[in-house]
Formats: C-alpha cells, sequence, structure tokens
C-alpha cells in the first residue's frame, strides 16, 4: 500500500483510456498470480475493476465493479480469454474488501478514511455474482464526498485448476498501476467521484415556492 501511494502522482497530465469492446466504461486493467505472482507468464487471472456507476457521484448509491477472467497464454491473446464463473465451478473468495478515501497533500495523496465493505456470498462462500453475467462480482456502498477513492481487495481466486491469491489496491485515474511500461502512460484507469449538480437548489426552490403558494390560493378561492 506505501509504495503505491508514494508511485501516485497529481503531476501527471491527462492519460488516455482504452476501449475495449467488451467493456463500455473506463475501469483499471490488472494482471495478477502467473509467475512469481507478477501478473506475467500463462495462467494468469485479469482483474477488471472500477465503479458500477461511471461517472460516480457523491451521494449517489454505488460499488466496486468487479470484472474477473483468465489468461491461459503468455501473450494474453484477448480472444482466448475466459471468463471467471463461478456457475461453472469457478471459486472468487474475498476476505476483505475496503473502501478508501484520500486528500491531496502536496500534489500528492494520503489516505484519510477505510470503511470495511459488507461482502454478500453464495452458499459455497463466494462473492455473490451479478445476476445475469458470468464474471461480473459488485460490492456495493454510498461515496458521500467527491474526490479521490480507492478500493482494496483480498482473497483468492481458482479456475482450470489454477489457484491464486491477491491482495491488491485500485486508486481512482492517476492511481492506475496499468501503465505502458515504454510510454509511461496509463493504459487504463477508472474515474474518481465528482460532486453532483444540485438542480433545483435551496435558492432557486424559495423563487418557486411562492408562485406555486399564490396558484393553490387562487384554487382554493374559486371553489
Amino acid at each position: 500500500m506505501h509504495s503505491i501511494l508514494k508511485q501516485f502522482s497529481l503531476t501527471g497530465g491527462l492519460a488516455t483510456v482504452l476501449s475495449f469492446s467488451q467493456f463500455s466504461y473506463a475501469h483499471e486493467m490488472r494482471h495478477v498470480g502467473g509467475a512469481n505472482n507478477t501478473g506475467d507468464g500463462a495462467n494468469v487471472f485479469m482483474f477488471h475493476v472500477g465503479f458500477l456507476t461511471e461517472p460516480a457521484f457523491a451521494t449517489e448509491m454505488n460499488g466496486i465493479d468487479i470484472n474477473l477472467s483468465f489468461h491461459p497464454d503468455e501473450a494474453h491473446d484477448k480472444t482466448l480469454t475466459e471468463t471467471v464463473d463461478t456457475a461453472k465451478g469457478d471459486t472468487v473468495i474475498i476476505t476483505t474488501a475496503e473502501a478508501l478515501y484520500f486528500e491531496r497533500v502536496d500534489r500528492k495523496i494520503r489516505q484519510m478514511k477505510r470503511r470495511k465493505l459488507a461482502i454478500e456470498t453464495d452458499d459455497n462462500g463466494n462473492i455473490k455474482k451479478k445476476y445475469g453475467t458470468e464474471n461480473k462480482y459488485p460490492i456495493y456502498f454510498r461515496p458521500t464526498r467527491a474526490g479521490t477513492y480507492g478500493f482494496r481487495l483480498k482473497g483468492s481466486m481458482a479456475h482450470a485448476g489454477v489457484v491464486t491469491d491477491f491482495d491488491e489496491t485500485f486508486i481512482c485515474e492517476n492511481g492506475s498501476q496499468d501503465i505502458d511500461i515504454n510510454t509511461g502512460k496509463i493504459k487504463s484507469k477508472f474515474s474518481c467521484v465528482k460532486k453532483a449538480i444540485d438542480f433545483p437548489n435551496a435558492e432557486e426552490t424559495s423563487q418557486i415556492a411562492p408562485a406555486q403558494n399564490d396558484h393553490n390560493k387562487h384554487h382554493n378561492h374559486a371553489h
């Protein structure tokens, strides 16, 4: 966790988010498992993590959207990608799920809040899959402030006889660890939480109320 925060700087410019045909929203991609648990080589798992609803707005119900897949080949050819599906015998055990909130300090971030999240499970102890999907696993919460959020996910998963333990932290926008080693640019990321626009706000509501009251008085007088 410390190394992640150390690498995360807010001085970087806007990064291009890759678009993938199987996903229609911005999430961070990350490979885990494989050789020395580095995410390299064959038989690795891939996280695709972000908010359930993007863009994410403060005070609106949301959550962590976890998409899991498996790469049996070293080249990680997307045409060979397999879904991690607990309905077909795979296992996805999440022992710890945390929402993290950060503040900006000297163009870096510092963790301010940490909250353990409830994890819905099926009869086998797997995180409960989203209905009608093969590999989407949600964890619900409501972000109450705009700003920089992160997710910590710890547990294990298994597919086709391959078992991998994981303890990964994902941070929005420039906190992404999916970086092109040749260009240094971020390849995939998810958005931070934005402040929603209030409409009508208190001032606008107070301006509307008198006209509405006058209409009601006129209506009552007519009767």
